[in-house]
């Protein structure tokens, strides 16, 4: 009783007890909004991060399937036209599982008695084992391939089919069968590849949202494809899980994923809960999901929460003992102001300010703090949103450049298996998304190739950008006409155009069996030609209009041979646009001497050494548009030649075994050759060094190696020291001991003893040595 009357004795206690109630009102109001907004809010950007992260996976696994697609399509057409005796139909099956990491085996299987030579069953099968790839007769009694899944299933469909998943030899897989026909569109048979499903695992673990989410894929009929434990990958299903938890829930979400629908269930999982996101892949009739604890996804919220509710308790504690203090001197209201000025600068924009009942200088005061509360707050609330808006916006940019550039050709060499062509190429854009493009591909032994720049910029640009490689790659798949394939993609662009943007391209096709080739510029940069070591000349184009401008125009086709042994340099204005802090432009003559001075180079190479020399123009500059080269080297009879220049000093050494390591490469040199030719260049060089250039310093040596038609090497040293011909000194006599043979001539004698053939001469006051070896 005597608290209780103290208490109502006391104003400033019993004011602050009120002022804490309506504080604690408030805050459980506000807390409890707040807490329940964010809650919805992180969840909804956790399932749209998720969702894009399986959408992304999904893509990325369609991609792999497709490409698997393409190579018995691609081929059974060649089987069809019987340009090969039947027996070579094995070793076809053995270069698809050799040429092709992903293929585990392959098989072409024909209708009973189709080769009546050949039996009943007659299916050429290669297949991995271990290291090797064993080659076979797949059919026989024991194995009648025509009632399998594989075989049946199209033939009855008419169509390909992609196999349920399954383990051969402890490796899961699946199968993609696709019929063939003969002329007569009967049906011949079944072409497979089987396809291993190791990589599965890393495409999904690689987009993982959270570090304690696991992922599974389930096939067609809710079989586990990929999961956490791998005991229940094709010996388990969804539905099996379901059964054995007594769990309808999961049950439910097997019905959903089967069905090939999109979204995201609670469920609990051994007691724990968890949300399951998950997305189709169709291509395959498959699903995937992402399993993510319900307590790692909102982790930091509830950190967040427990830290707020604690500092709010803290400061319902701090006001109440304010308000007390305050209250009780009133006489001092300016010391009052002055502890409610520091909570305020300290970050406590809630802060309580005295109660002033006059209407003097005190009750200004009081309304002008209280005014910059309210400014603080309201300015701390829209730069939170605002920060919030933006980095969604740069986070979808960002998705959206993977994506545009997840379209492009990026894997380089593109065909290395081929010698006749080598492709390399980069785009840059300016900003996240751009408007540039490149595409090539080869089909029936012609390149079909392009570079294109769409007007604008931004994701205008880059939408535009995507439809045009798509016309490109799809139209160029039924055309074989230049003309036509830039009519098409025209019409197809100015249909509807009513932004009136266009895109300058320059579209090709070359030959590569007769180096024809025919190309239609619309509007774009003429590309180079890179021939002869240093001659680099544009093409001659004519412009037309860009792609897009007027529907029906009629563009005009432009044929040359293309010389062996050169490059077709294709680029961007992005380039000879690009401007330092100056605003000077890069320019055409300064690429064109780029050009000059490193023709030697590999199309890779080439690309850097340009790239290299515009960022030293630009410096600190930002880009003022996208950049991007396709550089195409042509070698009818692959021949090589390149060169190094280094400076006549020992460390320089280093510098010269690289360039004969990628030279070995290159060519496909054995490690014992390399090897051989490195110290055979090393000691020439080092000779340079100590007998021509004798204590010089500043002067260079020039290496060039090149390659004849019969592709043996030629290897060609200049410098501008004193006249000093190493093949003058005799040969030692190895036969007599270290300490009885002359010192010097023996790393001379190594190198004849390397080299087929070693030849100097002296001339315009250089030493030219050359050396010749023959490649058995």
């Amino acid at each position: 009783m005597g608290v209780i009357k103290k208490i109502k004795q006391s104003f400033a206690t019993r004011f602050s007890i009120y002022i804490l109630l309506i504080v604690n009102t408030f805050f459980i109001i506000i807390f409890t909004t707040f807490y329940r907004k964010s809650a919805d809010s992180l969840f909804y950007e956790v399932e749209e991060k998720t969702t894009k992260l399986l959408q992304i996976s999904n893509l990325e696994i369609e991609k792999i399937l497709l490409q698997a697609e393409v190579i018995p399509n691609n081929i059974k057409n060649i089987v069809l036209k019987n340009e090969f005796s039947v027996d070579s139909l094995y070793s076809i099956t053995h270069k698809i599982v050799e040429n092709n990491p992903i293929v585990f085996g392959s098989a072409i299987a024909f209708e009973p008695n189709y080769y009546p030579e050949h039996g009943y069953y007659f299916s050429p099968y290669s297949v991995r084992s271990g290291n090797s790839i064993e080659t076979f007769q797949l059919g026989n009694a024991d194995y009648d391939y025509f009632c399998t899944d594989w075989y049946l299933i199209p033939k009855l469909l008419d169509k390909p089919y992609w196999t349920e998943p399954y383990y051969d030899q402890g490796i899961a897989m699946t199968t993609y069968s696709t019929p063939m026909y003969d002329e007569s569109e009967e049906f011949i048979g079944i072409f497979t590849i089987d396809i291993s499903l190791e990589w599965l695992s890393d495409i999904m673990n690689n987009n993982k949202p959270f570090p304690n989410s696991y992922n599974f894929v389930v096939g067609r009929g809710g079989t586990y494809i990929l999961h956490f434990k791998k005991d229940n990958i094709l010996n388990a299903s969804i539905f099996s899980m379901a059964i054995q938890e007594d769990n309808k829930d999961i049950y439910e979400l097997g019905q959903k994923m089967v069905d090939g629908k999109t979204g995201s269930e609670l469920i609990d999982i051994h007691g724990i809960k968890n949300y399951v996101f998950y997305s189709p892949i169709p291509h395959v009739q498959w699903s995937s999901a992402f399993v993510c604890p319900y307590n790692e996804v909102f982790a930091n919220l509830k950190k967040s929460r427990n830290l707020f509710l604690l500092l709010g308790i803290f400061g319902m504690l701090i006001t109440f003992v304010l308000c007390f203090f305050i209250i009780k001197r009133l006489l001092r209201p300016i010391h009052a102001f002055a502890v409610s000025a520091n909570q305020i600068a300290k970050g406590n924009l809630n802060a309580k300010l005295p109660v002033v009942d006059t209407e003097d200088e005190m009750k200004d005061l009081h309304n002008a703090f209280e005014n910059m509360q309210n400014d603080l707050a309201n300015y701390i609330n829209t730069l939170q949103k605002t920060t919030s808006a933006k980095e969604k916006i740069e986070s979808e940019l960002r998705i959206a450049r993977d994506i545009q550039m997840g379209m492009i050709p990026k894997i380089f060499p593109p065909y290395p298996d081929r010698k006749d062509i080598d492709i390399f190429a980069v785009l840059t854009p300016a900003k996240e998304v751009g408007g540039d493009l490149y595409d090539f591909f080869i089909n029936d032994n012609k390149l079909f190739f392009t570079i294109g720049d769409v007007s604008g910029k931004g994701i205008p640009a880059s939408l535009l950008m995507a439809v045009t490689r798509s016309l490109f790659r799809t139209v160029s798949g039924h055309l074989n006409d230049v003309k036509m394939i830039s009519e098409s993609i025209n019409n197809a662009i100015a249909e509807n155009n009513e932004s009136n943007m266009f895109v300058t391209m320059f579209i090709g096709i070359l030959d590569l069996e007769k180096g024809h080739l025919s190309y239609c510029n619309a509007g774009h940069n003429a590309p180079f030609i890179i021939k002869d070591g240093n001659n680099v000349t544009e093409i001659n184009v004519k412009p037309n209009l860009p792609i897009g401008v007027f529907p029906d125009f009629e563009f005009e086709k432009q044929e040359m041979i293309l010389p062996t042994d050169s490059m077709i340099f294709l680029y961007t204005d992005g380039l000879s646009e690009a401007e330092n802090m100056s605003a000077e432009l890069y320019g055409e003559e300064r690429l064109n001497n780029c050009l000059k001075k490193n023709a030697y180079q590999s199309a890779k190479d080439i690309i850097k050494l340009v790239v290299d020399d515009v960022n030293t123009h630009v410096k600190d500059a930002p880009p003022s548009d996208d950049l991007t080269i396709l550089v195409i080297d042509y070698h009818k009879n692959k021949k090589i030649k390149r060169k190094l220049v280094i400076d006549n000093e020992m460390e320089e050494i280093s510098r010269l075994h690289d360039f004969i390591n990628a030279i070995g490469v290159e060519m496909s040199l054995s490690e014992e050759l390399t090897m051989q030719l490195n110290l055979a260049l090393e000691e020439i060089v080092a000779n340079v060094i100590m007998y021509a250039y004798k204590g010089m310093t500043g002067n260079k040596i020039e290496i060039i190696i090149e390659t004849t038609e019969t592709q043996n090497l030629i290897f060609t040293v200049i410098d501008s020291g004193i006249s000093f011909d190493p093949t003058t000194k005799e040969d030692p006599d190895i036969n007599l001991s270290a300490e009885d043979r002359p010192i010097g001539g023996l790393g001379v004698f190594i190198v004849k003893q390397i080299m087929d053939e070693v030849t100097y001469s002296r001339l315009n006051n250089h030493n030219i040595l050359k050396m010749k070896k023959i490649i058995k």
